[in-house]
This record gives structure tokens, sequence and C-alpha cells, in this order.
């Protein structure tokens, strides 16, 4: 019963056109999205180097000093 009432409106011969054009639409909006992000890579650096640097001298930090004793206070006059 369904189909024969969507081929008596005409739903039936504009089906397929229009699936048809509506996945070349979206094909060429996949097709312009892709092609309008493409970024140009930048190019890659490297060093080479002969040998090594010599390693860091590592220092050792000064002993700490000694504490400092407190100054007696003064005498109260009396």
């Amino acid at each position: 019963m369904n189909r024969r009432l969507s081929a008596e409106r005409g739903a039936g011969r504009w089906a397929w056109p229009l699936a048809i054009l509506v996945h070349v639409l979206f094909v060429m909006v996949l097709v312009f999205g892709v092609a309008w992000q493409h970024q140009v890579t930048a190019p890659v650096e490297a060093e080479l180097w002969s040998e090594l640097p010599a390693p860091a001298t590592v220092t050792k930090p000064p002993p700490p000093l000694p504490p400092v004793k407190a100054a007696a206070p003064p005498p109260e006059p009396s």
C-alpha cells in the first residue's frame, strides 16, 4: 500500500537523483575541506657532532659558616 502511495505522488522518480546529488555534494565538501586545510610541513633540522663535549665540572659548594653567637645583653643601670 505504501509503495503505491509513494509512486502516485512521484517520490520514486526523484529519490535516486536526489540521493546521488546529496552524496556528490557531500564528497565535494569533504574534498574541499581537506584541500583547504593543507599545511606545508616545516623542515626538520638535526645537529651532527663529531665528538661529545667535555662534561661540565662539578664544584662543591663552600662549607656553611659557623653560627654567630648572640651578643650578651648590656647590663641594666641601677
